[in-house]
């Protein structure tokens, strides 16, 4: 079976809020050496990206990819994250919504991921 996806959120109608709001955490399951993907609503034209936070000891980024959506040049889509389990145990995978040369971030995406063997 191919990586499980998770569609979270609305990023992009929220770039233009000041502060950053909590979101509710997600908890999902996977096993040891099998993808699982994160897609997140993004506008890499605004200058905001998602940077992911995780302890490499416990889970890998596989793979980072932009999928535009439909609205044309400069319109947004969905950034997709897609990381592997190495260990079993739990894993938090924490997304920020921020740009680069800004500190503190827009907004907080939350995963709790218990690896089974």
């Amino acid at each position: 079976m191919g990586p499980s996806r998770a569609v979270v959120g609305q990023a992009a109608a929220q770039l233009g809020q000041e502060h950053m709001h909590p979101q509710p955490f997600e908890q999902r399951k996977t096993r040891v050496g099998e993808p699982f993907t994160i897609c997140v609503a993004s506008n890499p034209t605004t200058g905001f990206g998602w940077q992911a936070i995780y302890d490499a000891k416990s889970v890998a980024l596989l793979d980072r990819s932009f999928e535009p959506g439909s609205g044309g040049v400069g319109g947004g889509g969905q950034d997709v994250l897609t990381f592997q389990a190495i260990h079993p145990g739990q894993v938090t995978i924490t997304l920020e919504l921020r740009r680069p040369w800004e500190k503190g971030s827009r907004e907080s995406r939350l995963y709790e991921i218990a690896v089974e063997p």
